[in-house]
């Protein structure tokens, strides 16, 4: 057994196992050695990338303080504005009670054309409010200087505020016409659901009318209240509302123009309600000059268009109605003139489902006008004989 062991501690001795022994340190000497290259490459390359992220780390809480104070600034605006103004408004006031106190006050001695400040007295108030600079004779000079540039600053001031306000006033606009929109969509999806949405048109005329309210000289709004005045039944202040708009949009500009156009055909067609709840054939006769109107004033980009066909088609309802020679056959050439704008429509896949509407509308008033040509003065809907009238039209 002893002599096994000292056997295999010559073996270990040998310049075989030796040389084993290095190689295998060489080797592992080599891998460490492009372990550290590697790891110091690593290092250049991530240091900066930890350097970075360190910082941005160090930064958050920082850059969140400084929010939450920009944040508790900007809500605390209000009150100091309030504060400010409170404070201006106690310099202005001491600044007047001083100028009075100087003040001439009339006494029987001094003559009717005595002067309400003379100089000392004023120089001393001046000096006071911290606006004359001098007790010389400029004193009053400097002063004026002084007050002038300040009067020009605020003059820009004021500009500039009454800029703000009109921008504030307009987001207020836009934020009712966004409220009545959405009550008018509310309430146009009741009616399709087969509800009322009266509640919801009402509404929808509220937020128009404050919207109105802001600017009447609003276009826009002024159509909006309009049309929900209409649809409420409120013919007469639809047509005042709509004549407003007529003249408000008498200009020579296309957007106008068209807005122009759809006020005409709309009064056009409250003219023609009324008729038939009165049978006043002077009504017929003033809704006739409004489409007419309407038709010289179509502006290129509604020619061949939607408006541009229903005030044909309504001005072909308005004809037939009237107790007037030919009236039924102008009645015809208007229908004839919707429908071939309305089948152009169709061709063109423009505004498809309103121009199949319409088309199917105008070819039914049509037939109701060939049976007037040929004595038969019955509408289809059971309304009592054409006496200078015809079948009511609805309101779109």
């Amino acid at each position: 057994m002893v002599w096994g062991v000292w056997t295999f501690v010559a073996d270990a001795t040998t310049p075989e196992v030796f040389n084993i022994f290095k190689v295998l340190s060489d080797a592992i000497s080599d891998q460490l050695a492009k372990v550290s290259v590697w790891i110091a490459s690593v290092k250049h390359t991530v240091e900066p990338v930890t350097w970075l992220l360190g910082s941005f780390l160090a930064l958050v809480p920082g850059s969140f303080a400084i929010y939450k104070w920009v944040y508790y600034r900007y809500s605390r605006l209000p009150e100091r504005l309030d504060d400010m103004l409170e404070k201006e408004e106690r310099r202005l006031q001491d600044a007047r009670n001083k100028l009075f106190a100087m003040m001439e006050k009339a006494r029987p001695p001094k003559s009717f054309e005595a002067p309400i400040f003379v100089v000392p007295s004023l120089g001393r108030a001046l000096r006071q409010m911290k606006w004359a600079r001098w007790r010389n004779g400029r004193g009053l000079i400097s002063a004026n200087e002084s007050l002038q540039a300040a009067l020009d600053d605020i003059d820009g001031q004021l500009r500039y505020w009454d800029e703000k306000h009109a921008n504030y006033r307009r987001q207020q606009a836009t934020a009712y016409l966004l409220k009545g929109a959405i009550a008018a969509a509310n309430g146009t999806k009741i009616r399709t659901d087969g509800k009322d949405g009266l509640e919801n048109n009402r509404e929808a005329l509220v937020a128009f009318s404050k919207a109105l309210e802001i600017d009447e000289n609003d276009a826009q709004a002024l159509e909006y209240v309009a049309h929900q005045q209409r649809i409420l039944g409120m013919l007469d202040e639809a047509f005042q509302s709509y004549s407003r708009l007529e003249q408000l949009t008498n200009k020579p500009e296309p957007d106008a123009a068209l807005v122009r156009l759809r006020a005409l055909r709309y009064m056009g067609e409250i003219l023609e309600r009324k008729f038939d709840a009165t049978n006043i054939q002077a009504r017929l006769t003033l809704a006739k000059t409004n489409l007419q109107q309407a038709l010289l004033i179509v502006p290129t980009i509604a020619r061949d268009d939607l408006d541009h066909a229903f005030v044909h088609r309504v001005l072909a309802s308005v004809e037939m109605k009237r107790n007037v020679p030919n009236a039924l056959h102008l009645a015809t050439a208007q229908c004839f003139l919707a429908e071939r704008i309305f089948l152009d429509l169709i061709r063109r896949k423009r505004n498809l489902k309103e121009a199949e509407a319409g088309l199917s509308d105008v070819r039914n008033l049509m037939e109701t006008i060939n049976r007037l040509q040929n004595g038969d003065n019955t509408p289809d809907d059971g309304t009592p004989p054409r006496n200078g009238g015809g079948e009511p039209m609805s309101l779109n």
